[in-house]
């Protein structure tokens, strides 16, 4: 299994074999419950405990793997399926940064929520939809260090925790041909 080490040295990214212990723990727990005709509601939690040894020796946590997620899902569809709704809102606690990442020229991860959301309509073979992507509006203010000076040795744009685009509304249609 090969290695990824962001952490050893900022203007290096190392690649090597494994050198010692590595792990995924991940725990689950998700239930879905119907709470009128029509009405839907999810909620998931999941928790992740990745780790490896770096070159250095030392067990760590895999950089940008989130520890914490949480989902929560509301869908409705009307009785004639003509019309649906459907709201996700996700919170993640992200992951640790590298460890050779300057940190007092960086965001540092913080947890946040992303909330999506569609409207459908529905005729026959024809389908319209109004919808919206991270409803909140978060954003990684800096997600490049040093993104005024990309020939700088402390250039890099590999270190995004967190939804780099805004609020994002679109509109579409969809035709299905038998």
């Amino acid at each position: 299994m090969f290695m990824m080490d962001m952490d050893t040295n900022l203007q290096e990214l190392i690649f090597y074999n494994m050198l010692g212990r590595c792990y995924s723990s991940v725990a689950q727990i998700e239930g879905n419950y119907e709470l009128v005709k029509g009405l839907d509601l999810r909620l998931s939690y999941k928790l992740q405990d990745v780790k490896t040894t770096f070159v250095d020796g030392g067990l760590r946590d895999v950089p940008f793997v989130p520890t914490n997620i949480f989902l929560s899902n509301v869908g409705y569809t009307t009785r004639n399926k003509v019309w649906s709704f459907d709201v996700t809102a996700i919170r993640s606690t992200p992951g640790r940064l590298a460890g050779s990442i300057d940190a007092t020229n960086f965001d540092q991860p913080v947890p946040f929520w992303r909330i999506n959301s569609q409207i459908t309509f529905k005729h026959k073979t024809f389908e319209a939809y109004l919808g919206g992507e991270n409803l909140t509006g978060f954003t990684q203010e800096n997600p490049i260090i040093s993104a005024d000076n990309p020939f700088d040795e402390t250039f890099d744009a590999a270190n995004v925790w967190a939804p780099i685009f805004g609020r994002i509304i679109y509109l579409g249609v969809r035709y299905t041909i038998f």
